[in-house]
């Protein structure tokens, strides 16, 4: 089998649950272990800012936990068993540190385009 273990990462957004359906087939495909990532990127707001409110973080986290149940129950609506994992911060650091400790084989993430403004 070509792959063993995937991770799907999920933030809640409409491309991260077509990328979940995509990831969740392709594990039944597979058999593969899968796990969840639920992504919650909080570093659009927290830029420019030297100091930060812990209840904020809390927030985030109760947000992240939100996103990890709704996705795990996405994927057990569709027959997948996946471990979950969360991760506040930024989605690039997160996802590479979970892959790297997962030693996962494929990582199936979400796409969506900003406009030209959110990208400046």
């Amino acid at each position: 089998m070509l792959f063993h273990r995937i991770l799907l990462c999920y933030d809640g957004t409409p491309e991260g649950r077509a990328a979940l359906r995509s990831g969740a087939r392709l594990a039944q495909q597979l058999n593969a272990n899968t796990h969840l990532l639920a992504v919650l990127d909080h570093s659009y707001w927290t830029r420019g800012f030297e100091v930060l409110s812990p209840v904020a973080f809390d927030i985030d986290d109760t947000a992240a936990q939100h996103i990890l149940s709704e996705g795990v129950k996405r994927l057990s609506d569709l027959g997948i068993s996946a471990t979950g994992h969360c991760v506040v911060g930024n989605p690039v650091d997160g996802i590479s540190k979970f892959a790297d400790e997962l030693a996962v084989d494929l990582i199936v993430i979400g796409h969506h385009h900003n406009s030209a403004f959110m990208r400046w």
